[in-house]
């Protein structure tokens, strides 16, 4: 289930794309986290496995809910909490496994308004509105409720169906106005019809009655990262840190916030609190990607290698690859990218030999990685294996000619062989190319 390729997409899509998207359909009997109370039978381990994961979604630590939600394996027979975590993923934008989950959820319980409509909600985010808009209705034959109301209104609204959007968010404004779902109903429709200031306005008002509220606040902070409001974004996630001190996704959005505003050195420190908690893998690895970026950042390059260094060696533990021993087996284009990052780093710090038999493993499986291929060149120059070198200069300078840095390159390892003519030859076209529009 984990696909720690998915992370990544997550950590680019989210300084993109309106991160008020994102899942915000709770139960509501967790609708106000401060005012709730969970009875919990004793001695049976899965309803209060079960109390404990609402809790975490309660609070929108999303980090928490997909890590305890694996621990557990008596939850995978758990509707509820298959719902709770299939909404939780596609929250990260991991829909492959939102739909996995839910798909589980609805064969566990077909006739279930709450597993219906949330299977609704994935199948809209999705790209899939009319299978949506089916089960949304279902649901709503079941129970009109505010939730589902709120759902039917963003799949009619992805319909380009304002008229019906509108409608079913006036009734849900009727049935629950104080309900939360709502009021994330209103902040993403604002965004669709391009109100920004709305989608701040209707949050700020539910905060003002419910000022522990830590989904509502970082909701909004996410409404704040999308208008570039990184200081009040900042505000919001240190609020939820100090209500709540191991939200871990909080610290992790706060510490991208801090990226964001070049503050590198509270980025760093609010990473490195957050890497004293228990993190899954994937928590682990957005971690150590964000810290290498800060560190790097700092001109510090020794530190962003070992948090790149780190990173490698847990994907290949999870992963079963070992690019140093050419086991390539299970390498994909995202392992790659991460791979090729730290042998950029390792050749900054002269580590060549650790990265050439890397940057090898990635070149035979991706042979026309140009990236990879300039860091082997470099590596094979500084463990002076000149003719080698040259060979990857030339196969790169065939494929784009005009790149003055790689002429002056080979100029040096011609340099190295003896070769003064050709050695000019390539400075003269580097300095050519360097002045010509």
């Amino acid at each position: 289930m984990r696909k720690l390729d998915l992370v990544r997409l997550f950590s680019s899509a989210v300084l993109c794309l309106w991160a008020v998207d994102q899942v915000y359909i709770t139960s509501p009997a967790f609708s106000n986290p401060a005012k709730t109370t969970i009875k919990v039978t004793a001695g049976n381990s899965a309803e209060k496995h079960l109390a404990f994961l609402l809790k975490l979604r309660a609070v929108d630590d999303r980090y928490s809910v997909r890590a305890y939600f694996d621990e557990h394996a008596d939850l995978l027979n758990n509707p509820r909490a298959l719902t709770e975590c299939a909404l939780n993923y596609a929250s990260m934008r991991c829909t492959a496994d939102a739909m996995r989950l839910i798909g589980r959820a609805l064969q566990l319980s077909r006739n279930d308004e709450y597993v219906l409509s949330s299977y609704a909600w994935i199948l809209y985010k999705n790209n899939n509105p009319n299978a949506a808009l089916r089960s949304v209705n279902q649901a709503l034959k079941l129970k009109e409720s505010a939730r589902n109301l709120a759902v039917l209104s963003e799949i009619c609204q992805a319909m380009d169906d304002a008229v019906k959007a509108d409608e079913a968010l006036s009734r849900a404004v009727k049935i629950d106005f104080d309900s939360f779902d709502v009021v994330a109903a209103q902040v993403r429709l604002s965004k669709w019809q391009m109100r920004s200031a709305d989608a701040i306005k209707f949050v700020s008002e539910y905060l003002k009655k419910h000022p522990r509220d830590l989904r509502a606040l970082v909701l909004r902070s996410e409404a704040f990262e999308i208008l570039g409001r990184n200081r009040d974004a900042i505000a919001d996630l240190t609020e939820v840190i100090k209500q709540k001190p191991d939200h871990l996704y909080a610290h992790q959005k706060l510490a991208e916030r801090y990226q964001r505003e070049k503050n590198y050195k509270a980025a760093v420190d609010t990473l490195r609190t957050l890497m004293r908690f228990k993190l899954d893998a994937s928590a682990s690895i957005l971690a150590n990607v964000t810290m290498a970026e800060c560190l790097e950042s700092m001109g510090d390059l020794k530190g962003a290698l070992q948090a790149r260094k780190r990173n490698y060696l847990l994907e290949c533990k999870i992963n079963g690859f070992d690019l140093i021993r050419g086991d390539m087996k299970n390498l994909n284009g995202a392992f790659a990218r991460d791979s090729i990052e730290y042998c950029r780093l390792a050749v900054t710090q002269k580590e060549y030999a650790t990265a050439l038999k890397i940057l090898n493993s990635i070149l035979q499986k991706y042979p026309n990685s140009t990236q990879a291929r300039n860091l082997r060149a470099l590596a094979l120059g500084g463990l002076s294996r000149w003719s080698e070198a040259l060979s990857d200069w030339d196969r790169l300078i065939s494929k784009q000619s005009s790149y003055p840095k790689w002429y002056e390159s080979r100029a040096s390892v011609y340099e190295k062989l003896g070769k003064s003519e050709e050695a000019k030859r390539d400075r003269d076209t580097a300095k050519r190319l360097s002045v010509d529009p």
